[in-house]
């Protein structure tokens, strides 16, 4: 006789897979990893490509990676933390419910110790400021003196604390910033600014129902839809400007061959009724982009010009990161959403 998932989680609500799905659920990782973690690597692989260093291999890229998932975690539920209540009003789930606080901000420090130990074994002082601030950042966004809620501040600190400023510490930590690592902090930063403004877009009806100050809000649906487009403006001349760098740097002129999947997804996107949205998550231009192609295009450059010693670099991109791939790369043919 078989016994369904339902009637095990209600007779055991404890049991510890039960638990650990909460833990995800309440990191927010489903969120943050598949979506700006692939753009983090890259900019780390940039790195290696512009500015090669003998003693760094795999390992640093897989600490980066560490490193990377634990700060956002952390920021994420801290952002769940400060919105209790408004997440309550909307009946919003964020995992852990039930659960007391205490435990929850047990589990924000454990990621911040985890963090910070990793940190003092492999990175310097300058890199361990760095990424000091980069969780002061994190608090007060969502906390007093809540920058979330700043009609100005609030995506620039949002874009900002989530892809930029990880990054900037990486590479302080790396003891270089060549011109295309540079350039690839712009794209991170407008790419980050982007998707902020499409979410608080997304989010209008809710933040106004619970009181929520957001640009978006102050703004209105017709002015924010006029930023979004200008920030994909800009970002897209970044974006063209990173490539070119990282040709100069040694990316393979070959590989943009690639590139032509992008085209050839959108194409069939639009061919099956699909609309052209820069303010929805059903398909989202340069996403394919950011998050798969030039990354995976750089990871590819570095095996081409290293050899083995960067096959790990790629198995970490195709391991971790096959759904996205497939969401961005493969879903917009089907037709179907890839958020």
């Amino acid at each position: 006789m078989q016994t369904s998932q339902h009637s095990i989680s209600a007779v055991l609500p404890d049991t510890p897979p039960s638990v650990i799905r909460e833990i995800f659920l309440f990191t927010r990782m489903h969120q943050w990893h598949p979506g700006k973690v692939p753009p983090l690597l890259g900019f780390v692989l940039s790195l290696f490509l512009a500015a090669p260093l003998p003693h760094r291999d795999i390992r640093w890229t897989v600490t980066a990676y560490v490193l990377c998932c634990l700060y956002l975690g952390t920021g994420y539920m801290l952002n769940n933390l400060a919105d209790q209540i408004q997440d309550s009003v909307v009946q919003k789930k964020i995992g852990l419910e039930g659960r007391s606080t205490r435990l929850k901000w047990a589990l924000v420090l454990c990621f911040v110790l985890l963090a910070s130990v990793i940190g003092i074994t492999v990175m310097p002082l300058a890199a361990l400021v760095a990424m000091g601030a980069c969780y002061l950042l994190a608090w007060g966004y969502s906390f007093p003196p809540r920058l979330k809620e700043e009609v100005v501040l609030g995506p620039f600190v949002a874009a900002f604390a989530q892809l930029s400023a990880p990054a900037c510490t990486l590479a302080i930590a790396w003891g270089s910033l060549p011109m295309p690592s540079k350039a690839y902090l712009a794209v991170l930063f407008l790419y980050g600014m982007r998707m902020i403004m499409v979410h608080q877009f997304m989010d209008h009806d809710n933040d106004v129902a619970t009181g929520t100050r957001t640009t978006s809000t102050v703004l209105g649906i017709a002015m924010t839809r006029k930023l979004i487009q200008m920030i994909f403006a800009l970002e897209l001349v970044a974006t063209l400007i990173l490539v070119i760098l990282l040709l100069g740097a040694g990316l393979h002129a070959g590989l943009l061959v690639l590139f032509l999947w992008s085209i050839f997804v959108l194409v069939i996107y639009l061919r099956r009724g699909g609309r052209w949205q820069l303010d929805s998550y059903r398909y989202i231009p340069l996403a394919d982009l950011h998050e798969s192609l030039i990354p995976l295009i750089i990871a590819a450059s570095l095996i081409m010009r290293d050899g083995v010693a960067q096959i790990g670099s790629m198995l970490l991109l195709l391991i971790l990161f096959g759904r996205r791939h497939f969401e961005r790369l493969v879903l917009p043919l089907l037709g179907e959403s890839t958020r």
